[in-house]
This record gives structure tokens, C-alpha cells and sequence, in this order.
């Protein structure tokens, strides 16, 4: 496959990823075709695996998306719910602060 049909699929492999997984991804173009581009492959090493790829062959376009699915899914478990739960906490905390600086106690529940 030759380069620029690599990004142009890289980047129609990621765009569908993203418009199918919910919640909210970081990264722009650069990072959608890599998306893209790292689905492809790992699609392409499953389907090899479970013998439905020869091993010249790359893999379609439903499996590199569920690759590119797989690798988004892998991402949000692993840093998206960390930020959110620490955005979270900070703004309880800060919830918290403000009621104290108020009424100079804090809520009855919070201790």
C-alpha cells in the first residue's frame, strides 16, 4: 500500500472510530490518522491470528475499525476516567471550600 493510500485510509478508518465511540477523544487530524493507521495494523495481527488473514494479507475496512474501536476503548479505560475522576474531586473540594468560606463550617455530610 502506498503512503498517501495509507493516511487517506488511516484517516477514514479514525474518523469512523470516533463518530462511533462515545465520550469525548483528545487529539486532531494528526492524531485520528493515527488512529486509523494503528487499527489497521492491529486488526490485520488478530485477523492473522485467528486464521482469517494469510499472513501477506491485510486486513478490510470492517476490522481495521474495530481495531481503531479497540484501541479508542483501551484509551478512554485507561486515562479518561482518571482525569474525569480527578476533575470530579477537585470540584468538590472546591465546592467544599467555597460553603466553608461562607458560613465559616462546612456542610454536615462532607466530614
Amino acid at each position: 500500500m502506498s503512503t498517501i493510500a495509507l493516511i487517506v485510509s488511516g484517516l477514514i478508518i479514525g474518523i469512523i472510530a470516533k463518530l462511533l465511540m462515545p465520550g469525548r477523544d483528545v487529539g486532531g487530524f494528526i492524531m485520528t490518522i493515527l488512529l486509523g493507521i494503528a487499527g489497521m495494523f492491529l486488526g490485520s495481527m488478530i485477523g492473522r491470528a485467528a486464521g482469517i488473514y494469510e499472513p501477506d494479507q491485510t486486513a478490510g475496512w470492517i476490522v481495521s475499525i474495530l481495531g481503531a474501536l479497540a484501541l479508542l476503548a483501551a484509551y478512554h479505560l485507561l486515562f479518561v476516567r482518571r482525569s474525569n475522576a480527578y476533575f470530579l474531586k477537585r470540584t468538590r473540594m472546591t465546592l467544599l471550600l467555597d460553603r466553608v468560606s461562607r458560613t465559616g463550617q462546612p456542610h454536615p455530610t462532607s466530614c
